[in-house]
């Protein structure tokens, strides 16, 4: 999911730690970085497959976790990515990150969500990336620190329809009732 912040709110919408979201982790995978969540327990990572699939060597694999105690970082011990990911329709983008020690104590951690009524309800998402506007696209810094932002919007339709009413436009195939 791809979320674009006007340079006007983004000081509205940093997810500064204290406020839920510090199990929302920073993923460092080579040179690609991402998001991630940390799972009960405090040693497992839900992640995108596409962030660390072309660099699933484990010593090269970090997380950062950012809480009212500071910044600490973790080494993935290794990562285990969805059998049946299909990057070309980016389907069952899942992976999971398995760290060499505990998250930090006051990292907050999530579970699943299991339901299936998303459909017309509001939600909240949180992650790292860079900003920019719908008129001038993402403004991309290799120097800048990574900063964790929040969004909310709601779930106005599913995939399937979506694919339906855009066509070849959208350049995927979702799976079913998604």
């Amino acid at each position: 999911m791809v979320m674009v912040v006007s340079d006007e709110r983004e000081c509205l919408q940093l997810a500064i730690p204290g406020l839920g979201y510090d199990g929302v982790v920073y993923v460092q995978a080579g040179n690609f970085s991402g998001t991630g969540s940390l799972l009960y327990g405090g040693r497992a990572i839900l992640t995108a497959a596409h962030v660390v699939e072309s660099r699933v060597t484990d010593g090269d694999v970090y997380v950062r976790f950012e809480t009212a105690e500071g910044v600490a970082w973790r080494q993935a011990q290794y990562v285990t990515i969805n059998p049946e990911y299909d990057p070309d329709n980016v389907l069952n983008d899942l992976a999971v990150i398995w760290l060499a020690e505990p998250a930090p104590a006051s990292a907050n951690r999530y579970d699943l969500y299991r339901d299936e009524n998303e459909l017309t309800q509001p939600f909240t998402m949180v992650g790292y990336g860079n900003t920019g506007t719908g008129v001038t696209g993402e403004v991309w810094c290799s120097v800048c620190e990574p900063t964790r932002r929040y969004a909310e919007n709601t779930f106005d339709t599913t995939a399937t329809q979506l694919k339906a009413e855009l066509g070849a436009i959208m350049g995927w195939y979702p799976q079913d009732d998604t």
